[in-house]
């Protein structure tokens, strides 16, 4: 009896899936081709959202630029510049343990000055979408 309500529904999934028709979009169609326009989303960025990325990006900025010198430069070397440990600590003339350290406290101290400002914007980006 499982046996057969298992099978019976296998059966009604795959009769609703034969009635959604796929269309490949890299096959060429003519004006009155089936696809629907309704179908494709809009892969645009919407405007609240390239304010909000360039706002995050400003405040990243900023507070890179509050970091103390020494862990500004481990942090661009290795987050931004995506260096190795073993290259970062040559540039810069210290050992690799110093340049774990440096990065870690350097993370801290982003994360301590830019969370209270993510956390605003994430409040006010939400309300937005909401009304």
């Amino acid at each position: 009896m499982a046996q057969g309500i298992a099978l019976n529904e296998a059966r009604n999934r795959l009769r609703r899936q034969a009635t959604i028709r796929t269309v490949s979009l890299d096959d060429p169609q003519g004006e009155n081709g089936p696809v629907s326009t309704a179908l494709l989303r809009d892969w645009r960025e919407l405007p609240s959202e390239a304010v909000e990325r360039e706002q995050i990006s400003r405040l990243l900025r900023r507070a890179i630029e509050m970091l103390p010198n020494s862990y500004r430069q481990v942090f661009l070397l290795r987050d931004v510049e995506e260096s190795t440990i073993n290259d970062t600590a040559k540039v810069l003339d210290i050992s690799t343990s110093l340049v774990k350290v440096r990065l870690h406290r350097a993370r801290r101290m982003l994360r301590r000055l830019l969370e209270p400002k993510l956390k605003a914007i994430s409040t006010v980006s939400r309300k937005m979408q909401f009304q």
